[in-house]
């Protein structure tokens, strides 16, 4: 029973680890598309 907890909580975190990361990487992208435009709209 103790085997089964422990890779259950192992893969919980490595769901919260992966979903953490996917999401800093759609921020990322986020902020530079916007920061794209933003030098966009300056350089016009």
């Amino acid at each position: 029973m103790d085997i089964f907890y422990c890779q259950w909580g192992a893969f919980f975190l490595f769901f919260i680890f992966f979903y953490g990361f996917f999401y800093l990487f759609m921020l990322l992208i986020h902020f530079y598309s916007s920061f794209q435009t933003f030098i966009e709209s300056f350089s016009i």
